[in-house]
């Protein structure tokens, strides 16, 4: 069985932190809620970090195109949180990452996007909701 302690329920959602810190979330009644990361204090990473590559795309003769795309590790670590989540009968967990994850891996990875209020202030001061979150697509 698959041990997920990197997450948290926020507002009814189940919400999984893949990135390598910590994320403040502001609840719907305004407590704040932080969703723990896998990394240990003091390291950089862990073996549930979804990271992402880039790849450039010539599209002109000096221009090029940088799309992300997933790894065969990402794509493992999210398919073990998949299971963990049918496991837990957890039922549409947003599994949360950077946008560059997002992107590389649409809808299985999920952007953040500021609680209102929250747009423009300093990195430690920022607090995300539950609202909405960024999806890209295929």
């Amino acid at each position: 069985m698959t041990q997920i302690n990197f997450f948290a329920i926020i507002d009814g959602k189940v919400i999984v932190n893949t990135t390598p810190h910590p994320i403040n979330f502001l609840s719907s009644d305004g407590e704040l809620v932080v969703v723990p990361s896998s990394v240990a204090p003091g390291e950089k990473t862990s073996p549930w970090v979804v990271n992402a590559k880039a790849v450039e795309e010539q599209v002109g003769e000096d221009l090029v195109r940088t799309v992300f795309v997933g790894t065969p590790e990402g794509e493992a670590i999210l398919d073990q949180i998949e299971q963990w989540a049918r496991e837990e009968g957890v039922e549409n967990p947003r599994v949360i990452g950077s946008m560059v994850a997002a992107q590389a891996y649409p809808g299985r990875v999920l952007g953040m996007c500021p609680a209102p209020g929250f747009e423009r202030v300093p990195t430690a001061e920022k607090r995300m909701t539950t609202q909405k979150f960024t999806v890209y697509t295929k």
